[in-house]
């Protein structure tokens, strides 16, 4: 879980450790991209440097009185290695371009690893969702690594390498124009600091800013949100919410130009400044010690490129830095810890065990008070428990904590005698079928969202007759194979409620594992449906351990035990029989239930 008070680091260090982070990362993921970047950068900046070196030659030549015949040789190998550089270096920059979107899937593939690896707890608490939408947005089209790659890292290396070159010839003239060159070069960095934390400012501020509003612009793109919104007359209240919003990014745009101006203004007066003393210098030069015309030429050649070199360096360093100031969210949400760990060992599955809350608490994120208090409960193998109370009574959380998508603040959950938290996830997973309150299908077929991994049709026939759905799929043209939605596809179906709880109840019985957890599993069910599922309960669960939730308090017959949850714990524990004999909160929800049917 993300601190409140996190603030990514944007210094000038924080930006390269977070680029360093990331190109690390390019290595593990296509080496070959960092290859073709440097040799790319290698053959443009030698362009400019046949460009000055060769009118050099020639005028010197000139001096000296050579012919043309012995000059044009020379002009025609500089004219053939210019373009063989220019060429070369076109073909490998196609070269790189064809890997960035492999490069940019593999970054995005490592956002979604992470999130799939982080407590439940975590994704559900809003500093983490924050985290992982600033390092999105870190990874964007304008900050991503791979635009890193393909423009800002190959500009600056061309013009570092186009830098030391000229160096090396304006060297040969005068040491004091590099002296001067190294003062400009100064009190550009100190501009290019500036210009590039107003820039990350700015876009960081944006983070939280840019997730809800993609939320509220989502409210018009999702179809189910339409009747609400119609009915509801709520059109008004979300596009003012997305008017302030945009008010808010021009107000935080304007006040980031400003700052960028200035700067720009600044570095621009500095390059100007720069080209005005190599030429004073070059001049003295010349009347001073007879400097020949071809270094003279050489020498304004080299200052120019030198000075276009400067400026456009610290140009692409400025949006490089702040680029890289962005990727410093992602470099942290995947330094992350993951979410549950535990011992890479099979959890047996050869006899069924017993499962046991031994003292459990748990408070959610920035709540005040516990969701659960000191929860002891015990699920006998084979045994079918009802679990009953009032919204917010703490059912739903026992039933995260029992799949470990939560973690106890206190106590411990067993199977088996054995801590949870000392198996391994996946096997001790693989333990469960479950059918959430707010289960989610996708814009798959039939057959997808059921099997989900490996489809076995005689497996899913059986699953979907045992939830009801066999004649429901026979009307359809494609059968189980029909997509769910018209999302990808119109000739997707839009199920009713009912109808996609029935296929939820399918997936949990087609993964056959040996514990069922059902949260509500016929909320969405009319009362025949909701009947004829509970009437074949037995031959659909067999002999495995089940835990049902539920308000409607007619499904307790079923079941071998009821336990009553008030306030986070269990007040009651016993057969519908015994607790309907006691004069306690669970004959008391049955009996206000009952009257309406009486």
């Amino acid at each position: 879980m993300i601190s409140k008070d996190k603030q990514w680091d944007t210094s000038t260090r924080g930006a390269i450790s977070a680029l360093w982070f990331n190109l690390t990362a390019t290595a593990r993921l296509q080496p070959s991209l960092l290859v073709l970047v440097i040799l790319y950068s290698l053959l443009r900046a030698g362009l400019p440097l046949v460009g000055v070196l060769l009118p050099k030659y020639v005028l010197n030549g000139l001096a000296e009185g050579r012919t043309l015949p012995q000059l044009l040789p020379l002009a025609l190998i500089a004219a053939v290695l210019s373009a063989a550089l220019y060429f070369l270096s076109e073909g490998v920059y196609l070269l790189m371009r064809k890997g960035d979107p492999l490069l940019d899937l593999r970054f995005e593939k490592l956002l979604t690893k992470k999130s799939c690896e982080l407590n439940f707890r975590s994704l559900e608490d809003p500093e983490t969702l924050a985290a992982l939408q600033s390092a999105r947005v870190g990874q964007s089209t304008m900050g991503n690594v791979s635009y890193i790659l393909s423009y800002h890292l190959p500009g600056m290396l061309t013009q570092l390498f186009t830098l030391l070159s000229m160096s090396y010839v304006l060297l040969q003239l005068d040491w004091t124009v590099l002296l001067a060159m190294a003062v400009c070069t100064f009190l550009s960095v100190l501009l290019v600091r500036r210009h590039s934390r107003a820039q990350t400012e700015f876009r960081l501020q944006m983070g939280d800013i840019n997730r809800v509003y993609l939320y509220l612009c989502s409210l018009y793109q999702d179809y189910s949100n339409g009747k609400d919104i119609r009915l509801f007359h709520a059109s008004p209240m979300i596009g003012g919410r997305i008017d302030r919003f945009n008010r808010e990014c021009g107000a935080l745009e304007a006040a980031c130009d400003r700052v960028l101006m200035w700067c720009s203004m600044g570095e621009g007066a500095l390059g100007y400044l720069q080209t005005g003393v190599v030429y004073a210098a070059m001049l003295g030069q010349l009347f001073r010690s007879g400097l020949g015309i071809g270094d003279f030429v050489a020498g304004a050649a080299a200052a120019a490129a030198f000075s276009a070199a400067f400026t456009a360096l610290f140009s692409r360093a400025t949006e490089a830095l702040a680029c890289s100031r962005m990727l410093a969210p992602f470099k942290d949400f995947l330094s992350l810890p993951v979410g549950v760990s535990g011992e890479a060992e099979d959890v047996p599955r050869t006899e069924p065990m017993e499962l046991r809350f031994e003292d459990v608490s748990f408070t959610y994120p920035r709540a005040e008070s516990p969701t659960l208090r000191h929860l002891n409960l015990t699920l006998k193998p084979g045994e079918k428990l009802a679990v009953v109370g009032e919204n917010g009574a703490g059912k739903t959380t026992m039933v995260k904590l029992l799949l470990r998508l939560y973690e106890p603040d206190e106590g411990r959950i067993l199977l088996g005698g054995r801590d949870i938290r000392t198996l391994s996830p996946e096997a001790y997973a693989s333990l469960f079928s479950v059918v959430f309150q707010d289960f989610r299908l996708f814009a798959f077929s039939v057959a997808e969202n059921v099997a989900l991994d490996r489809l076995e049709r005689e497996r899913l026939e059986k699953a979907l007759e045992q939830a009801g759905l066999t004649e429901t799929l026979a009307k359809l043209p494609q059968g189980a194979d029909s997509l769910v939605s018209k999302q990808f596809d119109e000739k997707g179906v839009e199920f009713s409620g009912g109808e996609r709880q029935k296929i939820a109840i399918a997936r949990a019985l087609y993964k056959g594992a040996p514990i069922v957890v059902m949260d509500e599993p016929t909320a969405a069910l009319d009362p025949l449906a909701e009947a004829e599922i509970y009437d074949h309960l037995g031959a659909l669960v067999g002999g495995r351990t089940a835990l049902f939730i539920s308000h409607r308090l007619s499904s307790c017959r079923f079941c071998d035990e009821v336990a009553v949850f008030e306030k986070g714990t269990v007040t009651q524990l016993g057969s519908h029989e015994a607790l309907m004999a006691q004069d306690g909160p669970y004959r008391r929800m049955f009996s206000a239930q009952a009257k309406y049917y009486n």
